[in-house]
């Protein structure tokens, strides 16, 4: 199979399918969680888009919106176009592999480090995309108008890129974690959530924000150490199991 991307997964998932093969028991198979490995690799391989030999089409399932309350007028700018499309597949990704990560927890238990690092890695994956496109995100041209809402001057697409990274964040909280990666997480989600209420706040108060709009935008900057942390974990799995 020829890729640019790896599966995270692919060592494990190859181990699994060796010994269903030869009917050869390993580490990995004695754990007797291989039918929810597999089933999480399947949603990595979703993921980045890895298609392998004789693989149908996958669809692609794009996330809900993000919704403020309690303003109507908030509500139908936020959570639209650019958030949902940007973290669709992550959201996807966390819906997809969430039964089998609870079901491995339930065999193996809540501190067992292969469970503990492989949801850790999940969390890692999904924070990585959002951190890296909030931090990457181009602010607009002062002139470019029609980025701008016209009655607050915030810039709708950073607001939604922001709202639909923060459903990101929301779905995470229910992952177990490692406490590096939680720390990493909370730290985030804090940064995140300050964004957010700036946004929501310009919103509500237009008047103070017209003649600011730099203010919307670019003020942001997530801790991107994830890429390590996303080594960390599964190589820990990698360790343990080898």
């Amino acid at each position: 199979m020829s890729m640019e991307i790896k599966n995270p997964l692919e060592e494990i998932r190859n181990a699994i399918l060796e010994s269903q093969l030869f009917g050869v028991e390993n580490e990995i198979t004695q754990l007797g969680v291989s039918k929810e490995l597999l089933k999480i690799s399947d949603a990595l391989d979703n993921y980045y888009g890895i298609k392998r030999k004789d693989e149908p089409d996958t669809v692609e399932i794009m996330g809900g919106a993000y919704r403020i309350k309690p303003s109507p007028y908030i509500s139908s700018i936020v959570g639209n176009s650019l958030g949902e499309e940007k973290f669709g597949k992550t959201t996807a990704l966390l819906e997809e592999v969430k039964t089998s990560l609870e079901s491995i927890k339930e065999r193996l238990s809540i501190d067992d480090p292969v469970y503990l690092n492989l949801s850790s890695a999940i969390v890692s994956i999904a924070l990585r995309n959002v951190i890296s496109s909030v931090n990457s995100y181009q602010k607009p041209s002062y002139y470019d108008y029609k980025r701008y809402d016209m009655i607050s001057g915030v810039d709708k697409e950073f607001s939604n890129l922001v709202f639909g990274g923060l459903k990101v964040f929301n779905m995470l909280s229910d992952f177990d974690m490692t406490k590096e990666c939680h720390d990493n997480y909370e730290a985030n989600r804090k940064t995140i959530l300050s964004m957010a209420e700036s946004i929501k706040d310009a919103y509500l108060h237009p008047r103070s924000n017209l003649h600011s709009k730099s203010s919307s935008s670019g003020c942001i900057v997530l801790a991107l150490t994830l890429s390590t942390s996303i080594v960390a974990c599964l190589c820990g799995i990698l360790m343990i199991l080898a």
